[in-house]
């Protein structure tokens, strides 16, 4: 649920960047914002609860956000994203913007001419460029501007997504695959019983006995309305069982030093 609701925040997030035609954007644009922009704007003190969790989200969307470059005619040269997933505004100050002779609201084709960088004239009362400045340019290669509009891209796809499983899907917890058992608990006790590998066969089944017991006791006492454990408590009541159950028999107990990846780490 967590991140289903981060998922909605960042599909207002979305419409922000792409200036989408609605009476909310409009008001973000010259009432919240007004010139400043999005994505160095401060987290203001005095926000709405709903604008200050979309800023806080600022992080997480630029790992998804990226830019395929086409005139760069579109790009904020300093307040969009568009290098390495980062605005150049916060890594150079204002005072190296000026004092290379540009402005705030140039875009990323004013410096690219023929594939190289492109400065202007360099600020007359400078005597040379900030250190900074010119380690960034000696050090990354401009990227190739081609004909044709710049996209703003969502997890690599052409066009940014605003539908909320869309964004969810790139976003959440992604674990490892959980083998399919079947689609009943008959066929899944089945299945652990015809494991090839009998050891892993014997502790599984041992496992789901005692889960199951357990979650018959818990629905029991909620439908009597009494001693109704909860979550945590039912899960530690399991652990208990399972490590006494392990510690029954010498036959576990070789198990569990001889097959130690087995048994949770939490049922020991």
């Amino acid at each position: 649920m967590l991140e289903w609701n981060k998922a909605q925040l960042i599909g207002h997030l979305l419409k922000v960047i792409t200036n989408s035609s609605t009476l909310w954007v409009s008001w973000v644009n010259k009432i919240v914002l007004k010139r400043k922009h999005f994505w160095t704007t401060k987290l203001p003190t005095d926000c709405s609860w709903i604008w200050k969790k979309i800023l806080k989200l600022r992080p997480l969307a630029l790992q998804f956000v990226s830019f395929r470059i086409g005139n760069g005619e579109s790009i904020s040269l300093w307040f969009d994203p568009w290098w390495n997933n980062a605005c150049l505004a916060s890594i150079l100050t204002y005072a190296i913007i000026s004092q290379c002779g540009m402005h705030h609201g140039d875009k990323l084709s004013a410096i690219i001419h023929n594939g190289s960088w492109c400065l202007p004239r360099a600020n007359p009362r400078s005597h040379h460029l900030d250190p900074v400045l010119l380690h960034w340019l000696s050090t990354f290669d401009p990227p190739a501007l081609a004909i044709g509009s710049d996209l703003l891209l969502w997890d690599g796809s052409d066009g940014i997504k605003t539908k909320t499983w869309e964004i969810w899907n790139s976003i959440r917890y992604k674990g490892d695959l959980i083998p399919i058992v079947g689609d009943s608990w008959v066929s899944f006790l089945i299945t652990l019983a015809e494991l090839p590998d009998k050891p892993k066969s014997t502790v599984a089944l041992c496992f789901a006995q005692i889960f199951c017991y357990h979650v018959w006791r818990e629905r029991n006492a909620r439908a009597h309305d009494s001693g109704v454990l909860g979550p945590n408590k039912l899960l530690n009541e399991i652990n208990k069982d399972v490590c006494a159950r392990l510690h029954s028999s010498n036959w576990f107990s070789k198990i569990i030093n001889s097959r130690p990846d087995l048994i949770p780490s939490n049922s020991l």
